[in-house]
């Protein structure tokens, strides 16, 4: 029967120190001195560690590595594996969660040769790839000490190493000394000559240096992750519609990118100081990517999770995908999911009382001015009152024009009514269940179908799962593809954030009308966090969740999301400039339908002027003729 080694994770206290590392997991050719002086470098090196942890090794690793045993079989915890977050609908997420893959775990063991301790590293790599690790070798010498630190971090993508080994001395011909050795690795310098940032870093440790040597192991992991010192780091960042533009040198080489997601990046870099070297863009529209149906993840979820890049810079909702290689950092923001629908042809609720309340303020005056008749037709459309004289000439006016407003109240309706009832893409959309009641279909991008994951009480989230698990006719598309279905298709809703769905929307427009070509329903669907990724094997996710948090919580990211939203309403300024947008982009109704009557009643006010004119000339004649004929009275009698 198999025998295997079990280490359980315990409560790593200086004052227990001692009790906690047995002394059978030490080298058995020291002395007491070395003995002392090994548990205190390897106190001093997983100080900051809040518990030792060690795996259950199988029985080819030496028997010889003893169980940590201070507390006794009750004070032994599972390791819970942190993959990703996955998020319920609505839901609140706590940040202080999120990126909660154990980091404060420490591991240490003792190994007896190069053979056992790689096993090792592939056995703490698929536990945790980030955590401190010190081992103690005994046959190994000292290049091989500096090889297996470099296949370490190159295969099994373990950083915090420290290789610990006991080096014999001879003193003279019958009498050896062990000498205390220590090596760690830094992989961010091309420099290996540098004696100030070497990428080996051993020291020789003896009870006269043993405090120096301490101080300058602490400050080599310091600086191993704190200043990069221009390591490129892959970033898969692609272009998006005001979250990340590429900015083009003279030689088409891009520099970096801007907007919320590119900013970000940016200080990143800067305060980590590391080089982005951004990947290729994903072609064929995948962007974000997916899981096909194979298990193979394409796209930027594929860079994640085979290790192809070292930081996610475009956030995605924070759900599970599936993945086993990813995790997400600090959440960067909130945003919302709305449903785009092709703009929709909507009328004003007063337009059918325009003609009754002008023809009641016609038709409800006695004195009315007859100048502001000849004008009448402008005053209808902005509606101004009028009033008539008592000239016969001015009441025929009026009488022609309550008849044009019978006229064009009866076009105003015929038309609407018309169109309303053959147009299925009439009337305003304000909730997500009238997207049901017309029968529209769902439509939202492959990364959204892993977020729908549990069943929800609503009919809004049913549906939304019915649609991700392919139960209805709704599809899973592409965002681009969406875009030109949605521009001829007036029953598709695509889900989508926020950031795509809000006043971005300024730019897809029609060159002819200026009109939006998109809406949104404003009722939202669900709130989720959103948030980068990075593989798990990472060591950077310590360093970046640090200066997320305080970009974030210096408000930052949201002042250029404010920002991204101000130049696209800069763009709607510049269309009206450049005359995309038509002076009366803001009717809802068309005129053509009033042009016969407009014409006919011109017709009419000018035959009435002239009317009033003939009866101004016989009332003036009248009046003349009457004070003559009043005259030779009077001089008669």
């Amino acid at each position: 029967m198999k025998q295997s080694t079990k280490l359980y994770l315990h409560k790593f206290l200086f004052i227990t120190c001692k009790s906690v590392i047995s002394h059978k997991l030490l080298p058995d050719n020291l002395c007491s001195q070395h003995n002392e002086m090994f548990m205190e470098i390897i106190f001093r090196y997983f100080n900051d560690q809040h518990f030792l942890t060690a795996v259950e090794l199988p029985d080819v690793f030496d028997q010889r590595m003893d169980v940590l045993r201070c507390f006794g079989a009750n004070s032994i915890r599972p390791i819970d594996l942190f993959n990703t977050l996955n998020m319920k609908f609505g839901a609140k997420v706590d940040t202080s969660s999120v990126s909660s893959f154990p980091t404060t775990h420490g591991f240490y063991a003792n190994v007896r040769n190069e053979t056992s301790l790689f096993k090792l590293f592939e056995k703490v790599a698929s536990f945790n790839p980030r955590t401190k690790l010190m081992v103690s070798v005994e046959e190994i010498s000292s290049d091989l000490v500096k090889e297996s630190l470099t296949v370490g971090y190159k295969k099994f993508k373990l950083l915090n190493i420290a290789l610990l080994t006991s080096i014999a001395r001879r003193i003279d011909k019958e009498d050896f000394d062990h000498e205390i050795v220590l090596c760690q690795y830094n992989p961010f310098t091309d420099d290996r000559n540098n004696l100030e940032y070497p990428m080996h870093h051993c020291l020789d440790f003896t009870p006269k240096n043993m405090k120096e040597n301490l101080i300058q192991m602490e400050d080599f992991q310091k600086l191993r992750l704190g200043n990069l010192r221009g390591f490129p780091l892959r970033i898969s960042l692609f272009e998006y519609e005001m979250k990340s533009v590429a900015v083009y040198d003279e030689y088409g080489r891009i520099t970096h990118y801007i907007y919320p997601d590119g900013e970000l990046v940016t200080v990143l870099a800067k305060y980590m100081n590391f080089t982005p070297a951004y990947l290729p863009e994903i072609g064929n529209g995948l962007k974000y990517g997916f899981q096909s149906p194979s298990g193979i993840f394409e796209g930027a979820l594929g860079d994640s999770e085979y290790d192809r890049a070292d930081l996610l810079a475009n956030p995605k909702l924070i759900a599970d995908y599936n993945t086993t290689n990813s995790v997400f950092l600090r959440p960067t923001a909130m945003t919302k999911l709305y449903f785009i629908i092709k703009k929709r042809i909507t009328y004003k609720k007063t337009i059918f009382l325009i003609n009754r309340i002008e023809t009641f303020l016609v038709t409800g005056r006695k004195k009315c001015v007859f100048g502001r008749n000849t004008l009448y037709i402008f005053q209808l459309l902005n509606n101004i009152s009028s009033r008539h004289s008592n000239l016969n000439a001015s009441r025929i006016t009026a009488a022609l024009v309550f008849f044009y407003a019978l006229v064009t109240t009866a076009l105003f309706q015929g038309s609407l009514i018309q169109k309303l009832n053959l147009n299925q893409n009439a009337g305003s959309l304000n909730k997500i269940e009238e997207l049901f009641e017309n029968n529209f279909t769902i439509a939202m991008a492959p990364i959204l179908s892993f977020v729908f994951t549990v069943q929800g009480t609503d009919r809004v989230t049913k549906r939304i799962m019915e649609a991700s698990n392919g139960d209805v006719t709704e599809i899973v598309m592409r965002s681009d593809d969406a875009m030109e279905e949605l521009a001829y298709n007036e029953k598709l809703a695509f889900l989508w954030i926020e950031e795509a769905t809000g006043t971005f929307l300024n730019r897809f427009y029609d060159n002819l009308t200026g009109e939006n070509l998109f809406e949104r329903v404003p009722e939202s669907a669900f709130e989720f966090y959103i948030a980068m990724m990075l593989p798990k094997s990472s060591p950077f996710i310590d360093r970046f969740n640090h200066f997320i948090n305080i970009y974030v919580e210096a408000g930052l990211y949201q002042y250029h999301v404010k920002k991204a939203a101000e130049d696209n309403e800069k763009v709607w300024i510049q269309r009206i400039r450049e005359g995309k947008v038509p002076k009366q982009n803001s009717r809802t109704l068309e005129m053509d339908d009033l042009k016969i009557a407009f014409k006919l009643y011109l017709f009419f006010v000018v035959a009435a002027t002239i009317a009033f004119f003939f009866e101004c000339l016989l009332s003036f004649a009248s009046k003349r003729l009457k004070c003559r004929k009043f005259r030779r009275c009077k001089d008669k009698i």
